[in-house]
């Protein structure tokens, strides 16, 4: 069970921002907080690839598919992640297919549930983040399935190399690339007071967890956005930066602090260079997996990115044969990449985000 018990989801504060960044043509995140009639609570967050167009076509579908979704249906929140997703997928992927300029298109997806009776649920494909800052400490409660992540999670390289690893770029799944989308739903901790953080990479590859931790905690949500994404161009603001916050209310509270409100999903903010857009884990309890969640049977899971796999692979066997030390057994990842390019030889240079 949830420390969350009881807490109404629209007493949960939330702000979402997302930014072109300094170096990007054109923004391809895309994000919209969305309410259900029950009283549930849902944030978005996707960052597209593909192309200039490919890419914001992608996460503006995948987005606007799983609000639909999300707003009119009822049942279990697993079900409910995982059903929107698998449909954002099927439809990114109809589109790529019927319009040859977006041939190749995806994008990450991650996605933050927060349900009448307490819960919190968390769905996400990519490389996408989400995060819960607690008494704690902040940690964050999605695996990055990209190269980097899978190399790190072996213990083949450190979370500070893969920062700057040539490969990071890469990522294992997304959504809309192939007609099949293997989907991570975890049900996690939450407590009053807690916040919540999703995010692209454009915040992350800049802007480090504790720097983002301080400004949370410190700074109301709304401020908190844009403060976090002035950082990340302070940084060089390289990609499209998009972050989400929730703050949830205190405990025994029925007001929001900082004097906030609920953002409406009409109310998500855009800009451009940190201005105002001109108009044109660890708590994890239950990890499921796509069959636990009503997958349908039959569904082959197939590898989009082989040379990432491969690359991954032959690394794990360096180690091994040269007395580095054990591999640990991991689930085989689905390989997309956010390189577009035909063909297992794409690399990281081709990168279209």
């Amino acid at each position: 069970m949830s420390e969350m018990s009881g807490i109404d989801p629209r007493l949960i504060a939330t702000a979402s921002l997302s930014d072109i960044g300094l170096v990007r043509g054109t923004n391809q995140d895309f994000c919209d907080i969305f309410d259900n009639p029950s009283g549930s609570r849902l944030l978005v967050v996707a960052d597209g690839m593909g192309g200039h167009r490919g890419g914001a076509t992608a996460s503006r579908i995948a987005t606007e598919t799983i609000g639909e979704l999300f707003q009119a249906a009822s049942g279990e929140p697993a079900n409910i992640l995982f059903d929107a997703i698998t449909m954002a997928n099927e439809r990114v992927h109809r589109q790529s297919i019927e319009d040859p300029e977006l041939r190749g298109m995806g994008t990450t997806v991650v996605a933050l549930l927060f349900d009448t009776d307490g819960l919190v649920w968390v769905a996400h494909v990519g490389d996408s983040r989400a995060y819960r800052l607690h008494a704690a400490g902040m940690e964050q409660i999605t695996q990055d399935h990209s190269v980097v992540g899978e190399m790190v999670r072996r213990g083949l390289i450190t979370s500070e190399e893969a920062e700057v690893h040539p490969r990071r770029n890469e990522i294992l799944r997304s959504v809309g690339v192939e007609p099949q989308v293997e989907i991570d739903v975890a049900q996690v901790l939450s407590a009053p007071g807690d916040f919540f953080i999703l995010c692209s990479d454009g915040l992350t590859g800049l802007v480090s967890d504790h720097e983002i931790a301080q400004v949370v905690k410190s700074e109301a949500p709304v401020n908190a956005t844009k403060q976090l994404v002035a950082m990340a161009n302070e940084g060089g603001g390289l990609d499209n930066i998009t972050v989400q916050i929730a703050m949830l209310p205190d405990e025994d509270s029925t007001t929001l602090r900082y004097d906030d409100v609920p953002l409406e999903s009409s109310q998500v903010t855009q800009t451009q260079g940190g201005q105002p857009k001109i108009p044109q884990a660890q708590d994890t309890l239950v990890q499921m997996t796509p069959a636990q969640v009503n997958e349908p049977e039959g569904s082959p899971f197939k590898l989009i990115s082989w040379f990432a796999l491969a690359f991954v692979g032959l690394i794990a066997g360096y180690f091994v044969l040269s007395g580095s030390g054990e591999e640990s057994e991991t689930t085989s990842p689905r390989a997309s990449s956010r390189v577009q390019a035909e063909g297992p030889a794409a690399s990281a240079e081709d990168d279209v985000r």
